[in-house]
C-alpha cells in the first residue's frame, strides 16, 4: 500500500493497458479507458486516482512506441487528404439496436439479399448476447443500486456508436482526431459493456431471492447456451481449403511497389497476402 491505495489493481491495469497499446489497435484501448473513465467519474471517482496511476506506468512501459506510432500516423491516408466519408463510414444505424431482441431482424452476410458488406454485420451486429442476459439486464436496471453510472455507459455508447447519425457528434467524426479512428459503431462496446453488468446485478439478485435460487440460475445458464448455438449454428460449417490456399494472380501482381493495398471481399483472406507476403489494409 501506498497512502491507503492499493497497488496491485494499478500493476494489473497497468499490464491490461500495456498489452493494448501494444497490439497495434489501439481504438479499442481508447474505448476501453473513455467507458472505464466515465463509470468511475460517476461511480467511484477516488477510483479514478489508480487510473491515472495505471495510465502513467503505461506511458513509461510503451514509451519506446510512441515515435514509430507517430512517424506512422504522419504518413497515413489519416493525416492527408482526408474524406469525412472515410470517417463516418460504419457509423451505426439506430436500427441495429432491434438485435438486442433478435439478431436476425436486419438479415446477416447469409443470406443472398443481405445489403451490406459482411464486415458492416460484425461491426454492428454484435449486441445480442441471449434473451435471458437481455432480461436480467433489465432487471438489474429496475433492482439495482446506483444505476446512473451504467445508464451513462449504455448512452455515451450508443451516442458515439452512432457517428455521421447523430447530428450533434456528427461534425466530431468528420474531421481527423475522434474520427480518425474510424468504424464509431465499435463504440457500442461501451452499451453492450453496460448490459452486460446489469445484467450482473439481475443475476446477484436472483441468488438472493431464496433456497431454490441453484436450480433457476442452472436453468437460466442452460437457456443461455441454448439461444447462443441456434444463433450461431449456421455460422459453423466445413470448408475445403484449396481455394484459399490456390494462386491468385490478382494478388500476387500486388507483390511490387511496397504499398499497402485493400481487396474484395470476394478473394479469399490468405490471398489477401499472407501467402504473398505483400501488405495488406486488413
Amino acid at each position: 500500500r501506498a497512502s491507503g491505495l492499493t497497488l496491485w489493481p494499478v500493476a494489473f491495469l497497468s499490464l491490461v493497458l500495456s498489452l493494448q497499446a501494444l497490439s497495434g489497435h489501439q481504438q479499442f484501448m481508447i474505448i476501453n479507458l473513455a467507458g472505464l473513465g466515465l463509470f468511475l467519474a460517476i461511480r467511484r471517482p477516488r477510483a479514478l486516482i489508480p487510473l491515472f496511476l495505471a495510465l502513467a506506468v503505461t506511458a513509461a512501459v510503451t514509451a519506446a512506441q510512441w515515435i514509430p506510432a507517430a512517424e506512422y500516423a504522419s504518413r497515413s491516408v489519416r493525416a492527408a487528404n482526408w474524406n469525412p466519408m472515410y470517417a463516418s463510414a460504419y457509423s451505426m444505424p439506430p436500427s441495429y439496436w432491434l438485435a438486442l431482441l433478435w439478431p436476425r431482424v436486419l438479415g446477416t452476410p447469409l443470406d443472398p439479399q443481405f445489403p451490406g458488406f459482411p464486415s458492416e454485420f460484425f461491426e454492428m451486429g454484435g449486441l445480442y448476447g441471449g434473451l435471458v442476459p437481455l432480461g436480467l439486464a433489465a432487471w438489474g436496471f429496475y433492482s439495482g443500486r446506483r444505476r446512473l453510472a451504467l445508464f451513462a455507459l449504455m448512452a455515451a455508447g450508443a451516442c458515439l456508436a452512432f457517428g455521421a447519425f447523430n447530428p450533434v457528434l456528427r461534425p466530431l467524426f468528420e474531421h481527423p482526431g475522434l474520427g480518425s479512428l474510424r468504424v464509431p459503431a465499435r463504440w457500442i462496446l461501451l452499451s453492450l459493456w453496460a448490459l452486460w453488468m446489469a445484467a450482473c446485478v439481475g443475476w446477484k439478485t436472483l441468488r438472493a431471492s431464496g433456497s431454490r435460487s441453484s436450480l433457476l440460475q442452472g436453468a437460466l445458464a442452460l437457456l443461455v447456451v441454448l439461444d447462443l448455438a441456434v444463433w450461431d449454428s449456421p455460422f459453423l460449417y466445413p470448408e475445403y481449403p484449396a481455394r484459399y490456399l490456390s494462386v491468385s494472380p490478382v494478388v500476387a501482381q500486388l507483390r511490387a511497389g511496397g504499398q499497402r493495398f485493400g481487396t474484395a471481399p470476394e478473394i479469399p483472406n490468405p490471398n489477401k497476402g499472407m501467402l504473398y507476403r505483400v501488405p495488406n489494409v486488413t
